[in-house]
């Protein structure tokens, strides 16, 4: 995995990840690689800024408004393994506590395009969902009022393999999940 970031003030530092990343390992990139880039970034703003924006005071305030905004949008990618013709679990959670049926929205797709499920008003839909999934897919009815919106894929395939994205519309919050797929 590679990590790193682009503007028009230029390229940032990329930062090559071995291993998988845990919420400490991007932590320590977020720490050393983000804020030599914000440095750079603060530096390109306040050449090309209007006076009163490019002041200390104001770049200092850029740099931690846009940095706890991306701390804020922190989204760490699970990854999930399964065997051929097996089952997973792919794992969504709502932070929130205070949830009422009808204001469970929730949208899984699979590579971004694919409908793999949704669950509108608290209530499982099948309307718009990819035949690949259909009577594949479980979700976990009891568990919505807790926040829990994972779902249970069966009879795996290889097709299956990539990224599935559970949107929860109250958080605004989406969460990824890579599935990898091994056997014949």
């Amino acid at each position: 995995m590679i990590w790193g970031a682009v503007t028009s003030a230029g390229v940032g530092p990329l930062c090559f990840i071995k291993s998988k990343v845990n919420a400490a390992i991007y932590q320590d990139i977020l720490e050393h690689l983000l804020t030599s880039f914000m440095e750079m970034l603060i530096s390109f703003s306040s050449k090309t800024l209007p006076p009163a924006h490019s002041v200390k005071t104001t770049s200092k305030c850029c740099f931690v408004c846009v940095f706890a905004v991306l701390i804020n949008k922190v989204c760490l990618q699970v990854t999930v393994e399964g065997v051929i013709g097996g089952s997973v679990v792919l794992p969504c959670f709502s932070r929130k506590n205070d949830l009422k049926p009808q204001d469970i929205n929730v949208h899984w797709r699979h590579n971004y395009t694919q409908i793999v499920c949704d669950i509108i008003q608290g209530k499982d839909s099948v309307e718009g969902q990819n035949q690949w999934y259909k009577n594949r897919t479980e979700t976990f009815p009891d568990e919505y009022l807790k926040g829990n919106f994972s779902i249970k894929l069966n009879n795996l395939q290889h097709a299956d393999a990539g990224e599935f994205s559970c949107f929860i519309t109250s958080d605004s919050k989406e969460e990824t999940v890579q599935l990898f797929i091994s056997g014949v």
